[in-house]
């Protein structure tokens, strides 16, 4: 059982053990016997030790040499022994360096003596020891000695350790087994769970999918659409088993069969609400989980990565310590133990489980890296998912649930993760439960328990060893090319039909549950389930002789008896501590099943049992092979102490924990620089720019003067207040993390708020002093009370700025999701500036949204900084009826009554003081409801499938796939199990029967093989900081073939994924050196780009087009000229059955993994979107990363049938299982540094391969058992920490395949028109008019199915009219503030559409650019169609968004009314500001690298075009350095025109064309007069107020139209010259 080629839980040191325990047997044993055992155990732990160096794990594993401490160590060993010892007493005393060379007991200077030796002098020692042996008649294999030479001389040489390297150094379980005593003891925890039922509700499935049109009738005739019922949908069903500690349990099953419930049901995790119902038991430890604080006992590692990117790994790891670890000491105390005490001195004041957890995990050479996302560089994505891992694991907790943790490791990394966490189950008697995505066999191994899933049943629980043997019960065999874990996925699903013998018939799901309910695992499983008193389960896997004495037990009268441990025997292997061994057996343990390796146990427990402790000794004389032994004690009593801390819910008090979130918080904001400095900036640039354009405003009491300061005071409110909507993005992400951390009570939500708020406070205050003091001083503002104002004015900025940060933090603590927060946040923007008392007076509003203008906090701060500017001193003369608004009111100053114009209060405690308390009350109230939303409202990532897919994996298995009739056989290899002769089934296709059929896709479009061949290829990186540049590939060199499947292998950081972008020229940055080669031909990239292939790891598509749509789409742009449509479209057919993707033709790609198409299915997508191009090489990048093995499977015999096309493919794999990795012909390996270590042919069972490593001195050979892909990989280094113990590369350079290949080579590079033609095609493959109507036609699409945009914008547009045209209701403008009423209506109609378009249009943009980037780099189109498609796909709903728009809110309002024609030309207008508005966006969004920067510029440009547009202030008043941007400003093409047409009356009428001179002329004119302006006709007043120009509205139409035009050309410029596609 134990693997001698794994060493990273120290088993060497346990053989060790076993050996010493050996020895002191052989006091009563014979000779001969020592002698086997020597040979069993002490030379194979010679082995062992060999490739225990081989791999250098980072816990220093046992030297080659330990062993003869064992033999050194025995008290009494037999003659033969001490002759060994007596004639090699030098070398053999050298060659034990366990103590150092402080110890007494030590010969001085031995590690000196060793460390000096050379190779030879080692090789000589060990030439001594085999005489010695031969002469013993012992002759070893020299091989043995050899490697431990090898691997002692490269021990020597590797560079000295320290820290907690050194103190790992002899493996980790050495470690634990020292450290033990000094360590906390906890209780163990036995997790039982009966009779668990999770089900959930959905709305049923729809056919197809939505469009803009279905939507929109759905709207408008609802009673005629058909209802969608609720469908309860059942994720677990009678769930009942146990969790024992010290044991590691495995979860198997397919897709979709509950695993990640499963997980969370048991942690405590599941997210119930109305739609979901959770029902059974789950205890620890007898206790419900309802009755303890389970989220501290039981810790949830889940599938996603989510953590705060600014953060470094220490600092993500070292917070989740701070907050939930017991035990995070930086001193310790080992005064009884000095030995100890000097290896803790290297610790050097570290915390231990901290760097414990970086070092296991191999996290320490990256722990000072920001863990990062998408647009923060930080580690890699294998690199995040161990973080995830390590943040839990750096807490205390005694569970632990792992739901798919190995995703994006190589095989060797997830081994040692999993053992890791095996040798603490062991140790510290942890329970664990796992899920993995394809485990390798080695991996599997290190399991003691399985449960395997189906429909969310139980079909298997028991055992890891009685797996196989129960499914061929069941008529289920396992080849010997198929992983065990891989067909334990596919055994339930229709695929498990191959591993089906003759007789027997495929089960279906409700039968798989009959057969394990009527098994005797079951019956033991539920009569510990249904004990009512807490035991505790463990097993052994012990080798003979066992060294315990069992006796009957009577038990009570009537019922069956029991067999107990009466005694043990400390020279029985029972006794010796064994990494096999779930828990030490004791005295009084009851043995509840045995069982012979490799059989099912046997269950005494149950009635039907017959055997008895003389039945178990007979049982164990006759066992060929090793004895399994369940065993059952009463679980230990808990320690009060040790137990309360997790009686807590939260590890640290209150105030403690705030003050570490708010450290942490604190962090995350200075580490965020970039936004920190775009913040400032960009208040800078709006500060120096509202002050410069508002420059020194004019100290007279003239109205429009009087109109500019109170204009201020509306911008400094507004810029400071909306920007914080900004951050709704960040926040939703960051509340994903806080959801994670709460769940596993990192902290409490009322201390997470406390601290957020707190964080934000002084970067607030920067943002406030930066801005405030340039538009206050710069535009001369009062300086009265010696600056007091301007204090005061400080404090109301402030106020409204926290305020509204915190409403931010509100709206993304109740919202689900980004849309949902952001459209709130819209609605609330709206209201906000419509009732600010700005753009509508407060004696305007009506009556049913007066209520909207009193709890507006923008109204609140506008008036306080109204009335903090015109009460102060400066104003504060007597009025006169020289100044319009002063008349009739000689009691009041200028400031007041100009105040009261707008119904501002006169006194400043009414206009100041009351504003701020209101605020400050408000601010309370948020922050309140910000506590409790934080507090109670939780959104769990639950992402439920949708309805169709939860169905269609419910369904039960199809009649015709009960059996298989007639199986493809390969009788010359058969596979015997048992009495079973299996035949070799070869892989069939989902559904049907017979073997692998070969879509020939060149029968009608014929292409030409290609021979790829690359010599010495070299890419180095500049790396900034560094002078020197960073060689990523070394001298690369080799050569993919037609029909020919090579692999690119080698661990993370090896390069592969480097070297596929250099050969498919995808590379962007870096040097590259070296020939790449197609036909002998030197490679040009365009040509390159139409004959090959690139299937990226990252399936990046059209969430909005349907799959058959996608390969259309890449067959009509990348087939050559002339291609007739028929020929076409039947080679997309075919390509499609190949790749069997007909089933899901018709569905769209949707969010991948989500809503739309699975991993898997998309992943084939990915592959066909290529291959649509016919190409004669085809790159792929991972395509099984991330899938289970029966997707993996179905994705790899479609790439399997390309290759049999004729086609060269070059593909990178991470993990492969046995059975895909033999699929390829060929491997080029690569190790860390970018050097070739093998390049040559797999051969059949990947024979050739191995015979070369073999080959090799030093290298083990790869077990029988063992992937051949996950053997070369450990030894070559793969795996977290190794290192290889010899320069494969370097043997490769100087092997026989090499000099083989190179000739291949050197006749590949002078084969010019030898070995095929030159391709020569290159520019576009379609047609002009072709690749214009494919494109557009596309980007029509995916606008008609784009519900949340387009649809969305609809309902925006019919919103934001009725809730204008409310507010504006036929409103008048015969006074002076219904003339300011209705020119607000214009300008924040016009102000809406500017924000939404802009930043409704950039995610969209951005979210295709990864599209566009794919097929820019297959040269589909041109970057004008690209543009020309967007531009053209907006103008219908623009069309008809805007005149949605006007119909509601302008007719309501009254405004362009009064003729067919001023609607019409008022609608266009408005037309083309929103076009002009929404291409401006998406230029931008083509310009910056990021969202986060375009919404950052758009700010600014979108307020220089508002403050620059007429109505903030006039064009008079605009100083002549900022005239420029008036002419440029499409907002004031807009405004102008727009108010022109608002206010029009033609003064040139006979009635009124005296009106202009003296109103009270022309009685008769019917054009609007202002009341309380002298009866001045409205047009006059705005026209000279405004400079409108009724008949310049063509003219501005046309520079409307011109803008627009610039912005489109800006787009392509864009797209052409900005390339944020670096790689």
């Amino acid at each position: 059982m134990d693997k001698e080629y794994k060493t990273i839980d120290g088993e060497l040191e346990l053989k060790n053990m076993r050996l010493q325990m050996s020895t002191e047997l052989m006091q009563d044993s014979t000779k001969e016997q020592f002698k086997k055992e020597k040979e069993a155990i002490g030379m194979s732990a010679i082995m062992a030790s060999s490739s225990a160096t081989t791999s250098s794990a980072p816990q220093g594993l046992m030297k080659a040499w330990e062993v003869e401490y064992s033999l050194n160590s025995c008290p009494s060993a037999p003659p033969e022994l001490e002759s060994i010892r007596a004639s090699s007493q030098d070398q053999l005393h050298i060659l034990s360096p366990i103590q150092s060379d402080n110890d007494s007991s030590a010969a001085p200077g031995l590690r000196q003596r060793l460390e000096s030796m050379g190779h030879n002098e080692l090789v000589s020692i060990a030439i001594d020891m085999a005489q010695q042996l031969e002469h013993l008649n012992q002759p070893p294999d020299t091989k043995f000695f050899m490697d431990s030479v090898e691997m002692a001389s490269s021990q020597f040489n590797s560079p000295n350790i320290t820290g907690i390297e050194h103190l790992l150094k002899d493996g980790l379980l050495a470690f634990l087994l020292k450290f033990k005593k000094y360590m906390p003891q906890y209780p163990p925890q036995v997790v039982k769970f009966n009779k668990v039922n999770f089900s959930a509700q959905v709305l049923g499935a729809e056919q197809g999918y939505e469009t803009v049109g279905s939507k929109c009738f759905k709207c408008l005739l609802p009673c005629f659409i058909k209802r969608q019922g609720i469908q309860k949908f059942t994720v677990l069903e009678n769930c009942s088993g146990y969790l024992m500690p010290g044991t590691m349990t495995l979860v198997c099953g397919p897709p979709g069969c509950g695993k990640s419930s499963f997980h969370k049901a048991l942690a405590g995790r599941l997210f119930i609400d109305d739609t979901t119902t959770l029902n059974g038991i789950v205890s620890y430890n007898g206790k419900d989980i309802s009755d303890i604080q389970v989220r501290r006992i039981a810790a949830f590692i889940a599938q996603s990565d989510r953590h705060l990117p600014n953060l470094t790994v220490r600092e993500t790891c070292a917070f989740a310590n701070t907050c939930t670890s017991h035990y995070n000491k930086t001193e310790y105390d080992f005064a009884d133990d000095p030995n100890l005490a000097r290896e803790a001195s290297w610790l050097k004041n570290e915390n231990l489980p901290l760097e414990m957890t970086l070092h296991l995990l191999g996290l320490r050479g990256v722990m000072d890296t920001p863990i990062g996302n998408t647009t923060i560089r930080g580690v890699s994505g294998g690199e995040r998912h161990r973080v995830t891992t390590a943040e839990m694991v750096s807490g205390t907790f005694l569970v632990y649930f792992l739901d798919e943790i190995s995703t994006g490791l190589d095989s060797s990394a997830a081994y040692d993760i999993v053992s890791t966490f095996r040798t603490y189950a062991r140790i510290k008697q942890f329970t664990c439960l796992f899920s993995l995505l394809q485990p390798s066999p080695e991996v599997f191994d290190l399991f003691d328990r399985i449960i395997v899933l189906n429909e969310g049943r139980i079909i298997f629980q028991g055992p890891r060893g009685d797996v196989l043997s129960y499914f061929e019960t069941l008529g289920y065999v396992k080849p010997n090319h198929v992983d065990v874990a891989d067909f334990l996925q596919e055994v339930t699903t229709e695929e498990g039909i191959h591993f089906l013998l003759p007789e027997f018939q495929h089960l279906t799901s409700n039968e798989f549950v009959k057969a394990y309910m009527d098994s005797d695992m079951y019956k033991d499983v539920l009569r510990i389930v249904n004990n009512t008193q807490n035991v505790q389960e463990l097993w052994l896997d012990v080798a003979k002789p066992l060294g315990l004495s069992i006796v009957n037990k009577p038990s009570k009268p009537g019922e069956k008896g029991i067999v107990v441990v009466d005694k043990v025997e400390a020279s029985g292997m029972a006794t010796a501590i064994n990494i096999q061994h779930t828990a030490d057996v004791k005295e009084g343990d009851t043995i509840m099943a045995i069982g012979v390796v490799g059989e099912e146990l046997e269950y005494l427990g149950l009635p039907t049992s017959t055997l008895d402790a003389f039945g178990i000794f007979g049982k164990v004389a006759e066992a060929p092979r090793n004895i399994i032994l369940q065993l059952e004690r009463p679980l230990e009593k808990e320690d009060e102490e040790a137990a309360s801390v997790f009686k807590q819910e939260y590890v640290q008090e209150w105030w403690p924990s705030t003050k570490t979130v708010l450290q942490r918080q604190a962090t995350l904001v200075l580490r965020n620089k970039s936004f920190v400095y775009a913040r400032i900036v960009q208040l800078l640039i709006l500060g120096l720019f509202t002050g410069t354009l508002f420059y020194q405003l004019p100290n007279t009491t003239l109205r429009s003067d009087m109109d500019l300061r109170k204009s201020l005071a509306f911008l400094a409110v507004m810029t400071l207040s909306l920007n914080t909507f900004s951050q709704i993005p960040v926040q939703l992400d960051e509340r994903s993390v806080f959801e994670k951390q709460f769940a596993a009570r990192f902290f409490r939500p009322n201390a997470y708020v406390l601290a957020c708020t707190l964080s934000q406070v002084p970067f607030t205050l920067i943002e406030m002093l930066v801005y405030t003091p340039l538009i206050y001083w710069l535009t001369g503002l009062t300086p009265s009370n010696h600056g007091g104002h301007f204090i005061l004015y400080i404090l109301v900025v402030f106020i409204e700025a926290i305020t509204f940060a915190t409403l931010v933090r509100l709206l993304a603590s109740f919202c689900r999701t980004k849309e949902a927060a952001s459209g709130l946040a819209g609605i609330s923007i709206i209201f906000f500036l419509l009732f600010s008392g700005f753009l509508i007076t407060k004696n305007r509003v009506p009556d049913w949204w007066i209520w909207v203008y009193y709890i507006s906090p923008l109204q609140w701060g506008v008036t306080a900084l109204v009335c903090n500017e015109f009460l102060s001193d400066k104003y504060s003369q007597p009025c006169n009826n020289s100044i319009s608004y002063c008349v009739g009111q000689p009691n009041l100053t200028v400031g007041q009554a100009y105040l009261s114009i707008y119904e501002f209060p006169t006194t400043f405690l009414q206009g100041y003081w009351v504003p701020v308390i209101v605020l400050t009350c408000y601010y309370c109230i948020l922050t309140s409801l910000c506590f409790y939303a934080v507090g109670n409202i939780r959104h769990d990532e639950v992402k439920l499938p949708p309805a169709t897919r939860l169905m269609q994996s419910s369904t039960s298995l199809k009649p015709s796939m009960r059996s298989l009739p007639s199986m493809n056989q390969d009788a010359s290899k058969p596979t015997i199990i048992g009495n079973f002769m299996l035949p070799k089934f070869r892989f069939q296709r989902s559904g049907h029967t017979g073997s692998i059929e070969v879509v020939d896709i060149s029968s009608e479009l014929t292409f030409e093989p290609m021979i790829l061949s690359f010599h010495q290829i070299c890419y180095e990186v500049k790396i900034p900081g560094i002078k020197d540049p960073r060689i990523l590939l070394s001298n690369v060199s080799g050569f993919s073939k037609p029909h020919t499947l090579t692999a690119l292998m080698g661990s993370s950081g090896a390069g592969k994924t480097t070297l596929l972008d250099v050969l498919a020229g995808r590379k962007t940055t870096g040097r590259i050196t070296g020939d790449i080669l197609i036909n002998g031909y030197p490679k040009v990239q365009e040509t390159f780009a139409r004959i090959s292939g690139y299937v990226e790891q990252n399936d990046i598509h059209m969430p909005l087009i349907t799959v058959k749509e996608s390969i259309e789409f890449s067959s009509a742009l990348r087939l050559p000229k002339g291609t007739r449509a028929a020929r076409r479209q039947q080679f997309m057919q075919q390509v499609m059955d190949l790749l069997e993707l007909n089933e899901i033709g018709d569905k769209l790609v949707g969010t991948i993994g989500d809503a739309g198409l699975s991993i898997e299915e998309a992943k084939r997508l990915t592959i066909g979107v290529e291959l649509a191009a016919n190409p004669s090489i085809l790159f792929l990048d991972e395509p099984t990363s991330g899938l289970d093995s029966r997707a993996a499977q179905m994705v790899m015999r479609g790439i399997v049938n390309i290759v049999r096309s004729g086609r060269s493919v070059i593909c990178t794999i991470h993990q492969p299982s046995r059975r895909i990795f033999l699929y390829f012909d060929q491997l080029l390996l690569l190790k860390r540094g970018g050097e070739v270590t093998y390049f040559g042919p797999t051969g059949e069972n990947a024979q050739e391969l191995l015979g070369y490593f073999h080959s090799l001195p030093g290298v083990r050979e790869c077990p029988a058992n063992q992937n051949p892909a996950s053997y070369m990989l450990e030894i070559t280094g793969a795996g977290i920490g190794h290192t290889a113990a010899r320069d494969f590369s370097l043997d490769y350079e100087r092997s026989s395949l090499a000099r083989k290949n190179f000739e291949e080579l050197e006749r590949y590079g002078y084969g010019k028109g030898l070995l095929g033609k030159e391709p020569l095609t290159s520019g576009y493959a379609g047609s002009w008019s072709l690749m214009f109507r494919i494109v557009v036609m596309r980007q029509f699409r995916t606008y008609w199915r784009n519900i949340a945009y387009s649809f969305g914008r609809i309902m925006l547009v019919c919103v934001l009219g009725l809730i204008l045209g409310s507010t504006f209701w036929q409103i008048k403008y015969d006074t002076a503030t219904g003339m300011v009423s209705r020119t607000g209506l214009v300008y924040i109609a016009v102000v809406m559409v500017a924000i939404t378009n802009a930043n409704n249009v950039i995610p969209q943009v951005n979210a295709e650019r990864v599209v566009y980037y794919r097929e820019q780099a297959s040269n589909m189109y041109p970057v004008l169609l690209y543009s020309i498609s967007w531009t053209l796909a907006e103008i219908p709903y623009l069309c008809f968004s805007t005149l949605l728009f006007c119909a509601i809110c302008f007719t309501m309002g009254g405004v362009a009314t009064n003729s067919g024609q001023a609607f019409f030309e008022f609608w266009v207008i408005f037309l083309e500001y929103a076009a002009c508005i929404t291409y401006f966006g998406i230029f931008l969004a083509m310009l910056t690298p990021t969202p986060q920067v375009a919404t950052i510029i758009i700010p600014i440009i979108v307020n220089f075009w508002n403050m620059t547009s007429g109505f903030m202030i006039p064009k008079s008043k605009i100083p002549n350095f900022w005239i420029w941007l008036y002419w440029v400003n499409p907002t004031q093409y807009t405004i102008n025109s727009l108010t022109a047409i608002a206010f029009y009356c033609d003064v040139e009428l006979p009635s009124c064309s005296t009106c202009t001179l003296d109103p009270t002329t022309c009685p008769s004119c019917n054009c609007v007069r202002v009341k309380d302006e002298g009866n001045v006709l409205a047009w006059l007043i705005m026209q000279s107020g405004m400079s409108l120009n009724y008949n310049s509205r063509y003219k501005n139409m046309g520079a409307l139209l011109g803008l627009n035009i610039v912005f489109m050309v800006g787009c392509v410029l864009a797209l052409r010259y900005m390339k944020y596609n670096r790689r």
